[in-house]
C-alpha cells in the first residue's frame, strides 16, 4: 500500500530566499539536542539512539485551557481556528523565552509545553538559575496578554509551571524507513510533573534541590553557540526526513507554509503505553520494539504519528487520521489500527478515538515548531484514553456512528470528562470485522433517469442467463450512481434466478491480497468464517476434494480466502507458477461447478481501490466465462483496467453526469421523501442544488438529507446559501484532493478562494509559491484530466471551471481563515493591479474578497460602489448586504445617511420592518450628530412607510414634521420629495382637497426646479385625486400627462406607479384592454426593478378585470396570491383589499356567508387603518350582500354609513351606488312611494355625468318607474356602450334585464403571467391567521 497517499512530485529548485527559509524552518521541527544527538550519531539505522545527559525540564501549562476549548467548540473551523491562534501566541513568547534562556523546546502538547535545559556539571547552577529566571519571564509574559474574547466573555491566559532537575534519557525511536520519534524520560522530567501537579493558579514550583543549584549560580550570559549545529538545507532536509511526514516535507519544500495549515474533520486516537523508565533499558528497547512494530501498524492505514511523549498522562502515543493525508473512510482506518496497537507484545495498553473538525497545522515558532492538531475532539480523544479499562477501546459517538455497520461494540456507557458540561457517551470496541456484503437492494422509488445504461445492462443479464457469461466494468465519479444501477442490476439478476455473491474493496486494502474476493470465495466454497479455524480447515479440505481428487490443494485456496493453512504434500513441492497454475485451474473449477446449478452474479464495488492480486484473478476468470452463465459487475471510479480492454466479453460502462431535467426530477423526488409528498419547494432552491452537485445523485441525496437534518425549508429558494457541504461529502472530496501532487493541491486550493472560475495567470499572480505560469497551467492540465476542474476556455487563454462547487467549497474550507485572508487580499490587488480600466465591472467581486480580509479601508471604498452599483440596477439584496457590511465600518456621523439608504431599499423590497427600523435609527443618530437635514429625511421615510404599516393619520403627521424641516433647511430637492409623500398620503386618508391643494403646490415648485420626475409624480397625484372625486376625463388626462414626464426622465419608480395609476383608472372608465395594457407595463417594470409591493397591488387590481369579466378561477388565484405576499410584506392595506376582494369573489359564486364573513373582516381592518376609501366601498358591498339574503334593515343600517363616509370624503364611486340603494330601500320601506323614489333619481341623474353613473341611475329610474321608456332605453344603450369596453358580467346581466337580450360574450382575457399561475402557497385560513398575528 502506498502507505501514506501521498503522490511525489519533481523537485523544483528554490529561489535563494527559499532555501534560507527552508533551512531555519527545517531545524525548528526537532529539538537543538535531539538535532545535536541525530547528527552526532553515525547511523539511526538501529534506534533506539539514546543519549543520558543532566537537565532542567520545564513543564508549563495553561490552566482552564479545557474550558476554553468547549468554548470555541460551538464555533467550528473558526472557533478552533481562534483557539489555536490563542494558544500558539502563548506557544510562540514561551518558545522564543526558552530559547533565549538557553534551553530547547522538547514538545508542544496540548495546552502545555515541555522545555530542557541541558548542562555539564560545571554550569550546573548558572542553568538552573536561567531556568527559573525563564519561568518568572514567561509567567509575566503571559499576564501581560490582554484577555481572550470567547463566546462565553473575556478569558485570561493563566499559566502553572513546574521545575526540577536531574538525570534525563534523550531518545531517538521508532523505525527510520517510516517513522522516528524523539523522547524525553527520567528523573528530571518526572520531577518536573510532579511539581507542575503542586503548583497552582498562576504560580511557579521548583523544585527544592534546583532552587538551591540556583542559588549559587554566577551571573553569566546564555551560550547557545553550540546549541544549534550548522548545516545546510539540504542535509538538514535528509536528517529530518524520518521525522516529517511526506506531504508536510513537499509543502515546507516548495515554500507553500500557508497551506500546511487546514481546516479538516480528523479522527485521533490516543494510545496509553506502560510506565517508561530511564533506568531501565529494557523499558527503552520495549518501547523501542513496540514503536518500531507501531509505526508500521499506522502507516500501514495510512495515519500519521503526531506524538509520542511521556507527560503527566504517562507514555502517549497520538496518531491521527486525516490529516495530512485523508481518506474517505479515516475512522475505520483508525480503529483497525488501534485495535493492532493494542494487541502489540508488551501491553496493557488502553487507547481512546474521537472523530471531529480540528485545526491542522504548524504552531510554534521560528525557534521551534511542529506540525499539531487542535480541537475539542483531540482533548476529547485523550479523556476517552484515560477512561478506557486495560486491553480496550473507548470510541466517541461520531466515530461510533461512522463505523457502526462493522463494529461489535458495547455501549453507550457514559464517561465524565474534563471540560465537558454533561458526560459524553462512548462504546467499548470488541471487534471490527468483515463482513460479507449482501447484494443490494434497489432503494425506494424508480430509477431517475439513466434509460440507455438500464437497457444495456438488461440485455448483458438476459444474455448471460443464455449461458454467455460477461464482465461489466461499471464507471464513474463518486456518487454519479454505480451502486443504484448495480442494485437495479441485482434485482433483476434474481427475478431470473440467479445466486448472488458480492463484496467491496477497501481503501485500506490495495496490498492485500484477493481482499474482494474472500468473502465471496467463502460463499462459493462453503466454509463460513465463523466457525472455528480447524473446521473450517477440514471443510475447504472436502470442497478441494471435489476439484482435484484429494483435497491436497486446499492450502491453495485458503490463501485466497485469507485462512492460515500449512503446506500439504503436495503444494509443499511446488514453485510459483505451479502453485498459480494449479490454484487457477482449482478456482475455476469451482466456478464452472457452480455455474452449472444455476447462474450467479458476482458483485465486485470500488474497484478503484483492488488490489493487484484480485484484478490478476478477475482477468483470469474474464478470459473464461464466453460460455458460461457467470456475471461478474465491478463498479470503479477508473476506467476500464488496459489489461481488460478489447475482449468481446467485457462491457466498458462508463457513468456520466445527470442531464439537468433528470438531475431536478430526482431532487423533487428526495425532497418529497424527506420532506412529505405535498410540500412547497422552490423552483430555485432545486436549481441551487443542481448547481451545487453538478448532476452527482450521491451529492443530491446527501445534501437533501443535510438540508431536512437541519430544519431547512425547501420552499426558500435561499436555502443553500449560507450551509457548508456535509462532512459526508467534504470527507469523500477531500479525499480526492489529498491524492494530488503538492502542485495540484495548491493550484486547486488557491483557485478555490478566487472563485468558480479562474485562470493559471491568476493563481501564480495570487501565489507564486504555487509555481510558474508553466507548471500552474501543468497543474490545471492535471486537474481537468481528473475531471476536477475541466476546462471551458481553450487557448491561448484557457480558463477553467470546477466541476461541482462541492469541491471548491471543500478545498476552500481546509483552508484556515488567516491563510484565506492573505489569499484574499492578494486576489483583490490582483485585480485593481490588472484591470484597472474595467474597475466598475469588478465592484462585487472586490467587495467579495476585501469582505475576508483585515482591510477595513478597501472595505469601506468597495462595500459602498458594489452598494451604490447594486442599487443603481436595482439588485436591492445585494445593495442591502453591501450596505449591511459598511454600516459599522463609518463614523457615526456618517452612519445616519446609510441607515437612510439601506431603509429605503427594504421599503421598496417590502421589507418593511427593518426598514422601519433604519429609518428610526437614522434620525437617533442624525439627532445626536446635529444632522438636521437626515433627521427631515427620516421623518419623510417614515412617514412614507407608516401609511402601508400603520394609519394615514400618522404618516401625515410625520410627513408635516419634514415638511418644516425642509423648509427651515431652504432645501427645496427633499421639500419636493416630502410635498409628494404627503399628497399621497393624503390622497389615501380621502382628504381630496387638501390632497389637491398639495399636489399644485408639489407641481410649482417641480415646474419651477425643471424637475421632470417630481413633475410627474404631481401630475399623477392630481389625476388620483380627480379619479376618485368622479372628474374620470381630468383624471386619465392628468395620468397621461405623468406618464409622459416619466418616460422623458427615464425614472422607471414613476412609470411604475403611473402607469399602475393608469389602469386603474382605466378599470374605473370600463376600459378593460386599457386598463390590463397598463397594468402589465407596470407589473414589466415592478419585477425588473425588483418592487415586490407595487407589482403585487397590480396583480390584485388584475383580478379584479377577472372577477368584473366572471372568470371567478383567476380573479381568486390573482387575489390569493397578493394576499400572499400582502401577509409576507406585512402591507395592512393591500392584506384588506384582498380579503375584501375574495368577498366579492364569494359573493358572485353564490357563497354568500363566505362572503360575509370575509367582507366584516376587511371593513375591520377598514377602520384600523383610519381608510375612508375602502371602508364606504366595503360597507355598500356587504350592505348589498344583505339585500339580496332579504335583510333590508341590515343592509339599510351597513349602506347609510356608507353613503355618510362617501359624502365626507368625496368618494363618487361608492356615493352613486349608495345613493341609488338608500332611495330603494325607503321605498320598499313605504318612507316614499315610486313616484317620488324615481323623481329623486331624476334629479340626481342630472349631476352624475359619467356613463357608468348615469346607467345605474337611469336603470334605478326606470325599476321605479315600469313607464319611464326613455329611461330603460338610455340606459341599456349606455350598458351596451360599456360592455364593448368593458365586458363585466354585471353590464350584460343589466342589459339582458333591460332589453331581454343577453349581449354576446367579450373577447378572452389573456392566461396568467406563469409566476401568478403556479403560485402555491398557505391557504385563507392560514392567511388570516398570520395577518391577525402580524
Amino acid at each position: 500500500m502506498a502507505a501514506q497517499g501521498v503522490t511525489e512530485e519533481p523537485p523544483v529548485t528554490p529561489t535563494s530566499q527559499i532555501v534560507s527559509e527552508l533551512a531555519a524552518t527545517w531545524r525548528s521541527y526537532l529539538p537543538d539536542y535531539a538535532l545535536r544527538l541525530h547528527v552526532a550519531t553515525e547511523s539511526v539505522s538501529n534506534p533506539p539512539v539514546t543519549q543520558r545527559a543532566q537537565a532542567v525540564v520545564l513543564f508549563a501549562d495553561v490552566v482552564g485551557f479545557t474550558a476554553m476549548t468547549e468554548s470555541f467548540a460551538g464555533s467550528g473551523a473558526y472557533g478552533t481556528e481562534q483557539l489555536t491562534r490563542i494558544i500558539n501566541r502563548w506557544f510562540e513568547l514561551t518558545a522564543d523565552t526558552i530559547a533565549r534562556s538557553g534551553g530547547s523546546v522538547v514538545d508542544f502538547a496540548g495546552d502545555a509545553l515541555v522545555g530542557a535545559f541541558l548542562h555539564t556539571p560545571g554550569d550546573a547552577a548558572e542553568v538552573a538559575r536561567r531556568a527559573i529566571e525563564c519561568a518568572e519571564l514567561i509567567r509575566a509574559a503571559t499576564a501581560s496578554v490582554a484577555p481572550v474574547g470567547t463566546p462565553d466573555g473575556p478569558r485570561s491566559l493563566t499559566i502553572r509551571i513546574g521545575l526540577a532537575g536531574g538525570p534525563l534519557q534523550v531518545m531517538l525511536v521508532g523505525d527510520p524507513a517510516i517513522r522516528l520519534q524523539h523522547l524525553i524520560a527520567g528523573p528530571a522530567l518526572d520531577s518536573a510533573i510532579d511539581a507542575l501537579h503542586r503548583a497552582g493558579q498562576g504560580e511557579i514550583v521548583a523544585d527544592e534541590a534546583l532552587r538551591r543549584a540556583a542559588g549559587r549560580a554566577v551571573d553569566r550570559p546564555a551560550d547557545d553557540s553550540a546549541s544549534r549545529p550548522m548545516l545546510a538545507g539540504a542535509e538538514l532536509e535528509r536528517l529530518l526526513k524520518p521525522f516529517l511526514h511526506p506531504a508536510i516535507r513537499q509543502r515546507l519544500r516548495s515554500g507553500r507554509h500557508e497551506l500546511v495549515n487546514e481546516h479538516r474533520k480528523v479522527t485521533t486516537a490516543f494510545v496509553r503505553l506502560p510506565d517508561l523508565s530511564a533506568d531501565d533499558p529494557g523499558t527503552v528497547q520495549a518501547l523501542q520494539d513496540y514503536l518500531a512494530a507501531g509505526v508500521a501498524v499506522i502507516d500501514q492505514y495510512g495515519g500519521h504519528l503526531r506524538h509520542l511523549m511521556a507527560d503527566d498522562k504517562g507514555t502517549v502515543l497520538v496518531a491521527v487520521f486525516g490529516t495530512p493525508v485523508s481518506h474517505e473512510d479515516d475512522e475505520e482506518r483508525a480503529l483497525r489500527c488501534c485495535l493492532e496497537l493494542l494487541a502489540l507484545p508488551g501491553g496493557p495498553y488502553r487507547g481512546g478515538v474521537s472523530t471531529g473538525p480540528v485545526y491542522c497545522g504548524e504552531v510554534g515558532s521560528d525557534v521551534r515548531r511542529e506540525y499539531a492538531v487542535v480541537g475539542d475532539a483531540v482533548n476529547l480523544a485523550a479523556r476517552l484514553m484515560q477512561a478506557a479499562p486495560a486491553r480496550r477501546l473507548l470510541i466517541d459517538q461520531a466515530t461510533y456512528e461512522r463505523t457502526r455497520d462493522i463494529l461489535i461494540a458495547d455501549g453507550p456507557r457514559f464517561v465524565t470528562a474534563k471540560g465537558k458540561a454533561e458526560p459524553v457517551p462512548a462504546w467499548t470496541v470488541v471487534e471490527v470485522y468483515e463482513a460479507p456484503a449482501p447484494l443490494p437492494s434497489p432503494g425506494p422509488g424508480p430509477v431517475v433517469g439513466r434509460t440507455r445504461e438500464l437497457a444495456l445492462l438488461d440485455r448483458v443479464v438476459r444474455d448471460v442467463h443464455g449461458g454467455q457469461g460477461r464482465v461489466v466494468w461499471l464507471h464513474g465519479e463518486a456518487g454519479i450512481g454505480k451502486s443504484r444501477l448495480a442494485a437495479e442490476t441485482c434485482r433483476l439478476t434474481g427475478e431470473l434466478g440467479f445466486t448472488g455473491y458480492g463484496d467491496s474493496c477497501r481503501s485500506h486494502g490495495t496490498s492485500a491480497s484477493y481482499l474482494v474476493w474472500r468473502s465471496i470465495w467463502r460463499e462459493l466454497l462453503e466454509v463460513a468464517p465463523e466457525l472455528p479455524i480447524d473446521e473450517q480447515r477440514r471443510l475447504l479440505t472436502e470442497r478441494s476434494a471435489r476439484y482435484d481428487g484429494s483435497g491436497q490443494r486446499a492450502p491453495l485456496l485458503a490463501a485466497v480466502i485469507n485462512l492460515p493453512m500449512d503446506d500439504t504434500e503436495l503444494t509443499a513441492q511446488l514453485d510459483a507458477a505451479g502453485r498459480d497454475h494449479l490454484l487457477r485451474s482449482t478456482l475455476l473449477a469451482c466456478l464452472f461447478d457452480r455455474a452449472t446449478a444455476e447462474p450467479l452474479i458476482l458483485l465486485l464495488e470500488d474497484c478503484h481501490w483492488i488490489d493487484p492480486a484480485s484484478l490478476t484473478l478477475l482477468d483470469l476468470i474474464s478470459r473464461h466465462i464466453a460460455d458460461v452463465p457467470v456475471l461478474i459487475l465491478a463498479t470503479s471510479r477508473e476506467p476500464l483496467p488496459g489489461r481488460l480492454a478489447g475482449r468481446e466479453q467485457v462491457l466498458d460502462l462508463h457513468l456520466a453526469s445527470m442531464t439537468d431535467d433528470d438531475a431536478d426530477r430526482l431532487t423533487v423526488l428526495r425532497l418529497r421523501e424527506r420532506y412529505g409528498p405535498g410540500t412547497l419547494i422552490a423552483p430555485g432552491l432545486v436549481r441551487s442544488l443542481r448547481e451545487q452537485t453538478g448532476g452527482n445523485a450521491f451529492y443530491i441525496e446527501e445534501l437533501v438529507s443535510y438540508l431536512h437534518l437541519n430544519d431547512v425549508d425547501p420552499g426558500d429558494p435561499g436555502a443553500l446559501a449560507e450551509l457548508h457541504p456535509p462532512g459526508s461529502l467534504q470527507r469523500l472530496v477531500m479525499a480526492r484532493i489529498d491524492q494530488l501532487t503538492d502542485a495540484e493541491k495548491a493550484a486547486i486550493k488557491v483557485a478555490s478562494v478566487i472563485g468558480r472560475r479562474f485562470r493559471p495567470p491568476w493563481i501564480h499572480s495570487v501565489y507564486p509559491a504555487a509555481g510558474t505560469r508553466r507548471q500552474v497551467t501543468n497543474s490545471l492540465r492535471r486537474l481537468h484530466h481528473l475531471d476536477l476542474t475541466p476546462q471551458v476556455e481553450p487557448e491561448p487563454e484557457p480558463e477553467y471551471e470546477f466541476k461541482h462547487p462541492i469541491t471548491q467549497e471543500t478545498a476552500y474550507q481546509s483552508i484556515t481563515y488567516d491563510t484565506r485572508a492573505t489569499l484574499h487580499e492578494r486576489v483583490g490587488l490582483f485585480i485593481e493591479s490588472a484591470f484597472p480600466d474595467r474597475l466598475p465591472q469588478y465592484v462585487d467581486v472586490l467587495a467579495h474578497h476585501y469582505a475576508r480580509t483585515g482591510r477595513v479601508d478597501k472595505q469601506r471604498f468597495w462595500y459602498r460602489a458594489a452598494g451604490d452599483r447594486a442599487k443603481a440596477i436595482f439588485a436591492n439584496e445585494a445593495a442591502t448586504y453591501y450596505y449591511g457590511r459598511l454600516l459599522p465600518l463609518l463614523p457615526r456621523a456618517e452612519q445616519a445617511e446609510l441607515h437612510i439608504e439601506i431603509g429605503a431599499v427594504h421599503q421598496h423590497t417590502g421589507e418593511w420592518a427593518e426598514a422601519e427600523d433604519h429609518y428610526r435609527r437614522a434620525m437617533l443618530v442624525a439627532g445626536a450628530t446635529g444632522r438636521a437635514d437626515i433627521v427631515a429625511a427620516g421623518q419623510r421615510q417614515l412617514g412614507d412607510l407608516l401609511m402601508y404599516t400603520h394609519s394615514y393619520a400618522e404618516s401625515v403627521t410625520w410627513l408635516e414634521r419634514a415638511i418644516t424641516g425642509f423648509e427651515k433647511l431652504g432645501d427645496e430637492a427633499g421639500l419636493s420629495r416630502t410635498m409628494d409623500r404627503m399628497t399621497f398620503a393624503l390622497y389615501r386618508q380621502g382628504a381630496y382637497p387638501e390632497a389637491l391643494a398639495m399636489a399644485e403646490r408639489h407641481l410649482a415648485l417641480a415646474t419651477r426646479r425643471a424637475d421632470l420626475s417630481a413633475m410627474s409624480a404631481a401630475l399623477g397625484h392630481v389625476g388620483l385625486v380627480h379619479l376618485n372625486s368622479g372628474r374620470l376625463e381630468e383624471a386619465l388626462d392628468h395620468l397621461r400627462r405623468s406618464l409622459t414626464q416619466a418616460d422623458l426622465a427615464g425614472d422607471r419608480h414613476r412609470i411604475l406607479h403611473t402607469a399602475g395609476n393608469l389602469g386603474w383608472a382605466s378599470l374605473r372608465a370600463r376600459d378593460h384592454a386599457q386598463a390590463i395594457a397598463s397594468y402589465r407595463q407596470a407589473m414589466e417594470v415592478a419585477r425588473e426593478i425588483g418592487a415586490r409591493h407595487e407589482a403585487n397591488v397590480i396583480v390584485g387590481n388584475v383580478g379584479e378585470i377577472y372577477r368584473e369579466e366572471g372568470d371567478y378561477a383567476r380573479a381568486r388565484r390573482c387575489a390569493m396570491r397578493s394576499l400572499r405576499v400582502a401577509v409576507e410584506l406585512r402591507d395592512a392595506s393591500s392584506v384588506a383589499d384582498q380579503v375584501a376582494g375574495l368577498g366579492s369573489i364569494a359573493a358572485a359564486e353564490g357563497r354568500p356567508g363566505e362572503a360575509q364573513r370575509l367582507l366584516e373582516r376587511a371593513i375591520e381592518m377598514a377602520r384600523e387603518l383610519d381608510a375612508p376609501y375602502f371602508l364606504c366601498d366595503w360597507l355598500h358591498r356587504l350592505a348589498r350582500l344583505h339585500l339580496a339574503e332579504d335583510r333590508p334593515a341590515v343592509a339599510e343600517r351597513l349602506n347609510s354609513e356608507a353613503l355618510r363616509v362617501a359624502q365626507e370624503h368625496g368618494e363618487q364611486d361608492t356615493l352613486v351606488s349608495a345613493f341609488i340603494m338608500s332611495v330603494r330601500l325607503r321605498a320598499a320601506a313605504g318612507e316614499i312611494d315610486a313616484a317620488r323614489a324615481a323623481e329623486t333619481l331624476r334629479e340626481a341623474a342630472a349631476d352624475w355625468t359619467e356613463p357608468h353613473e348615469r346607467a345605474a341611475v337611469l336603470d334605478a329610474v326606470w325599476q321605479a318607474d315600469p313607464e319611464d321608456v326613455e329611461a330603460r332605453d338610455t340606459a341599456a344603450e349606455i350598458y351596451r356602450t360599456l360592455y364593448r369596453r368593458a365586458p363585466s358580467v354585471d353590464y350584460r346581466e343589466a342589459y339582458r334585464r333591460l332589453t331581454g337580450t343577453l349581449l354576446p360574450p367579450g373577447p378572452i382575457l389573456p392566461e396568467l403571467p406563469d409566476w401568478i399561475a403556479a403560485d402555491e402557497g398557505a391557504d385563507l385560513e392560514t392567511l388570516l391567521r398570520q395577518a391577525e398575528r402580524a
